[in-house]
């Protein structure tokens, strides 16, 4: 089971064993789902992991489709952040995700700083995950297929 956390529309949820279906949306509190729902709906953008949640200004942590920071893989697929989103941010709400995704930001002067070393961090993680998944067990990378004549 996984506590989550929906950030966008409304989920119908159901109690194991219950036929009632009850409304959750991002002004209920967090609650527990199967595993499998859980990805589901974070896949979807419509939910967070509960813990990955800033309270204080509604913001998802959750960044990458795969965070190697939590050291699970592939089941924290959430919404994006994007750069402009991170600029919107107060300076607790950064220091927080920093400190999270382990990111140095004391050289930062400013929130629009904060955020850009935040984002450069993020898209590294990225690209680290995906350069990871393109490896075989070979170590070569997935074969290049091209327009061949028909046979």
């Amino acid at each position: 089971m996984k506590t989550i956390k929906i950030i966008g529309g409304i989920y119908g949820y159901r109690k194991s064993g219950s036929t009632i279906t009850t409304p959750k949306s991002r002004t209920d509190p967090p609650f527990e789902i199967s595993d499998e729902e859980a990805v589901r709906l974070i896949e979807m953008g419509v939910a967070v992991y509960a813990d990955e949640y800033v309270e204080e200004n509604e913001v998802p942590v959750t960044v990458l489709a795969r965070d190697t920071t939590s050291g699970s893989s592939g089941s924290n697929a959430g919404s994006a952040m994007t750069l402009p989103a991170l600029r919107k941010l107060n300076k607790g709400a950064l220091e927080k995700i920093a400190e999270k995704r382990g990111v140095d930001i004391s050289g930062a002067t400013n929130n629009a700083s904060r955020a850009e070393l935040i984002f450069e961090h993020i898209l590294e993680k990225a690209a680290a995950a995906e350069t990871e998944d393109e490896a075989d067990e070979d170590g070569e990378g997935p074969p290049v297929l091209g327009a061949n004549a028909p046979v």
